[in-house]
């Protein structure tokens, strides 16, 4: 084969095209959840920094609280899930979680979403008796479903 034919001037092209192609990520589907932010407030916190939106979000949960039945009911775990979602139909946003009390039973809070945006932030919280009686959340997972079926998650590091 000359130097100079189309054969071997398309040759370096052709294994570039199939070295692309191995390294190609694989879309991840209708909806992915891109992060999750747990809060955990309970007695005794005291959040010091000098970020004020940090400052904000700690003095927010204590806004318009009176008397200690008020602080009772607003203590404990509190997620904020971020997720994109790549079709306009209804979704399942799926909240499995473990207690520091109730060891390894998977506990379950779900929120439909009639009609979910291209970015979306479903938010989450288990306080007050459940809280008090159980303890905090130890473990945690989040899911979205369609029609019954997962189509992402995303875990904590602790989650079996």
């Amino acid at each position: 084969m000359k130097s100079g034919s189309p054969v071997s001037l398309f040759t370096p092209l052709i294994v570039a095209i199939f070295a692309l192609v191995g390294c190609s990520v694989p879309k991840e589907g209708p909806a992915t959840i891109t992060k999750v932010n747990p809060e955990h407030f309970y007695p005794g916190k005291v959040v010091k920094t000098t970020d004020r939106m940090v400052q904000f979000e700690s003095l927010r949960r204590t806004h318009g609280l009176l008397d200690s039945a008020d602080y009772k009911e607003a203590y404990g775990n509190y997620f904020s899930v971020f997720w994109v979602s790549e079709d306009k139909r209804p979704v399942t946003v799926r909240f499995d979680y473990r207690l520091g009390k109730t060891a390894s039973q998977v506990h379950s809070k779900e929120l439909v979403i009639d009609s979910p945006k291209s970015k979306n932030v479903t938010k989450f919280q288990v306080t007050g008796d459940e809280y008090a009686d159980q303890g905090p959340v130890t473990q945690w997972k989040f899911s979205v479903l369609d029609g019954g079926s997962v189509i992402t998650e995303y875990k904590s590091y602790l989650w079996k």
